[in-house]
């Protein structure tokens, strides 16, 4: 149990880490990707 309490707050750190990292990258290369 304490394995997976560990997995599942260090997945919910990433994914809150890339959600705030990712955003500006994704959005730049969806909207050049789109103007196209």
């Amino acid at each position: 149990d304490t394995v997976t309490f560990g997995v599942m707050t260090f997945a919910v750190i990433f994914i809150v880490a890339a959600l705030s990292f990712f955003p500006a990258h994704a959005l730049s290369t969806i909207a050049e990707h789109f103007s196209l």
